[in-house]
């Protein structure tokens, strides 16, 4: 065996004992999806995310992380692992399990990778829910009924042939209205039925 091969072999194997002391070494942005952000989520997002960001730092993205300077620094293990429950995060609920602080002090050693294009959490108040509601501008047609002219526009959109033009369109059309019961058939119908009619 030649001394390239050798020194191939040797490089093989010191991959494989690595991977071996740490599972998932051949995937570390997959593994941060899989272990790291939902426990972020879960125990964080909610006093550092989008909705409120305390002490002006976010931790929905690792980039957010990286430029709250809580990585490098060792701050985040530090916060995570504190003895003083007054300093220790998260600040309610139980600490964080063994295998929880584990797997985030193991991505942060391996230079905390992430899949490419992580984007950070949406603002909960930009949901179409909670803005104000206007009334929208009836787009331009031949049309006499705005609920036309709105469905025009959304035929021209996808390439549909526009049903044919009415000048008039009555809402109520498809309502079909019940003769009025007089009290008395009420009751004659009721006791034809053999219902009680003294309620």
């Amino acid at each position: 065996m030649n001394r390239r091969c050798r020194l191939g072999c040797l490089i093989l194997a010191a991959a494989a004992v690595a991977c071996t002391r740490r599972p998932s070494c051949a995937s570390e942005p997959d593994r941060y999806l899989k272990e790291i952000k939902p426990v972020l989520r879960e125990r964080c997002y909610s006093c550092h995310g989008a909705l409120e960001q305390k002490a002006g730092l976010r931790v929905d993205t690792a980039q957010q992380m990286i430029d709250g300077e809580i990585l490098e620094n060792g701050e985040l293990l530090s916060r995570l692992t504190h003895d003083d429950s007054d300093v220790r995060m998260p600040p309610e609920g139980a600490p964080l399990s063994l295998p929880q602080i584990v797997a985030i002090r193991d991505w942060i050693e391996a230079g905390a990778p992430v899949p490419d294009g992580e984007k950070p959490e949406d603002d909960p108040s930009l949901h179409w829910a909670f803005q104000r509601i206007e009334r929208p501008q009836v787009p331009a047609s031949d049309f006499l009924d705005p609920l036309d002219a709105f469905l025009a526009v959304k035929h021209t959109e996808h390439d549909l042939s526009a049903p044919a033009r009415s000048r008039t369109r009555n809402p109520l059309a498809p309502i079909v209205s019940r003769p009025h019961r007089s009290a008395a058939n009420s009751r004659a119908a009721c006791r034809r039925r053999g219902l009680r009619t003294d309620r």
